[in-house]
């Protein structure tokens, strides 16, 4: 079986340590801090990738000496850190790539994040959300797998018609432009799997109550 990827770009209250018990062949890949948090929960990174510069000298010391290979890149570069990581993971055989990061003041860069789920299907993890693709065609989503999930929205990169089964607000032949907000703030009903056709690929956000 090919291996998950985890790219940990941020800290976080997740158990890598169960992840790897469960799927020992999981490939963990630190991104700046994110790096750190592998290393501070016992995971010994197979690459720690970045320009690394929210990080001392000394836990940049700790970080070359913690993993199995090191690059540095310049703080000047074509992409995001996060995204050379997914590059490199794409290289990679694998199951599924998992990117963990956390939103922050940059606006910029909490956009550029669906962005890379619709170009790479890279799945979106942090305490608080997952960010996923779906696909054209028919999807179902398992509600036990979403059970702590409060809030599910969607949104097109390009003119999508969508229809949604089985959440709190049902939807047939809706419209949706790229990046409009009529399918925010949906929820889902308890013990059903939910459904969602669509003509085109959407980016689904399920975040849970943290207010």
């Amino acid at each position: 079986m090919k291996p998950n990827i985890f790219i940990v770009a941020a800290k976080t209250k997740l158990n890598y340590k169960k992840i790897l018990s469960t799927f020992p062949n999981t490939i963990f890949i630190g991104v700046e801090r994110g790096a750190l948090d592998l290393i501070h929960k016992g995971i010994k990174p197979n690459l720690c990738i970045g320009d690394f510069d929210k990080v001392t000298k000394e836990e940049l010391k700790l970080i070359k000496n913690s993993c199995d290979k090191f690059e540095l890149h310049n703080r000047e570069k074509e992409f995001l850190d996060g995204e050379i990581a997914i590059l490199e993971a794409l290289k990679l055989e694998h199951t599924k790539i998992f990117f963990v990061v956390k939103p922050t003041k940059r606006y910029d860069k909490n956009i550029s994040i669906m962005d890379l789920v619709f170009k790479y299907n890279v799945e979106v993890l942090n305490d608080e959300t997952v960010i996923l693709k779906i696909k054209k065609g028919f999807t179902t989503l398992d509600f036990n797998l979403y059970q702590d999930i409060t809030y599910i929205s969607f949104y097109a990169k390009n003119k999508a018609t969508i229809a949604l089964n089985n959440f709190k607000y049902d939807i047939e032949n809706l419209t949706l432009d790229a990046y409009e907000n009529k399918a925010i703030s949906n929820e889902f009903i308890s013990y059903k799997n939910s459904t969602i056709m669509t003509n085109k690929e959407l980016v689904c956000i399920l975040s849970k109550n943290s207010d």
